[in-house]
């Protein structure tokens, strides 16, 4: 896959289009996109990326991305070209240039690296993901010329965002989605995609304020979900209800509890899951 998508992407110079009118990756608090990571693992793999907050800087309107730990700002500037903000810097890079024709490139230059990024616009085509069939997605394919084996192929859906990232060891393709409230929807059957025991995991973590709980369930289940300091003290009970089967996510409101070490507890029929999470202030 990944060198059918890269060889996609470099050899199709023929089309003189420009894709800079579509709303690429929606940018609005909340919205949210869930990766199924290939090749799979006994247990279901995901990655997820969320709008998480704003600023403004110097007049820009800057989105706080998240993945895991790992926070970087975007926005889109005037002709919808989507732009890295890297704080640390207080350096604004290019990241995806979507006023580019089918074969034209572009350079982004990383303030920490003398590496230059070279996209390459790919024409408009239908990818597969694990939610469903987009048609008429946006490629671009990113080269780091001094890694000889490091190239990514992103393929963009209008007013979705990234439904597939094609890497060297591993493609990442759209599960799940909330863009601007909405869920997309999947198609495939979702028991293909459920793994066999529940799942626990939150982030960011560590965090400040906000922490998302994400859990994963094989069949429909009543459960709670609890946060305990590191003294075994009931600090609250997040959720305590019956949920259907697949991947879900409630948010701890931690902004009044002291920094520490916690524990996130999914209490199930069956069993009992914990993850340790960290609040910093």
């Amino acid at each position: 896959m990944k060198s059918l998508c890269l060889c996609v992407l470099l050899s199709c110079v023929c089309v003189t289009s420009s894709f800079g009118q579509s709303n690429w990756l929606p940018l609005q608090l909340g919205n949210t996109w869930t990766y199924q990571v290939y090749p799979e693992t006994s247990v279901l793999d995901t990655v997820q990326w969320e709008v998480t907050g704003q600023d403004t800087v110097a007049g820009h309107v800057l989105w706080h991305m998240t993945q895991s730990n790992r926070t970087w700002q975007v926005r889109w500037d005037s002709t919808q070209t989507l732009w890295e903000w890297v704080a640390r810097d207080s350096i604004v890079t290019p990241w995806f240039d979507f006023t580019t024709a089918v074969g034209d490139t572009f350079v982004s230059w990383k303030p920490d690296s003398t590496v230059g990024h070279y996209g390459v616009a790919a024409p408009l085509r239908s990818v597969e993901t694990s939610a469903r069939v987009f048609d008429a997605c946006f490629g671009v394919g990113i080269d780091y010329p001094m890694f000889m084996h490091d190239k990514t192929a992103y393929w963009f859906a209008d007013s979705i965002g990234i439904v597939m990232i094609a890497q060297r060891t591993e493609t990442r393709r759209l599960l799940a989605a909330r863009i601007n409230g909405r869920q997309v929807s999947i198609e495939s059957d979702p028991r293909d995609m459920l793994p066999k025991h529940p799942t626990l995991d939150c982030y960011p973590n560590p965090s400040n304020q906000r922490m998302t709980i994400r859990f994963t369930l094989p069949s429909q289940q009543r459960i709670r979900v609890l946060v305990y300091s590191v003294s075994g003290h009931l600090v609250t009970t997040v959720t305590h209800q019956s949920w259907e089967a697949g991947a879900h996510e409630v948010t701890w409101p931690a902004a009044q509890s002291a920094s520490g070490v916690y524990f996130i507890v999914l209490q199930t029929s069956e069993q009992v899951l914990s993850h340790k999470a960290i609040l910093l202030k």
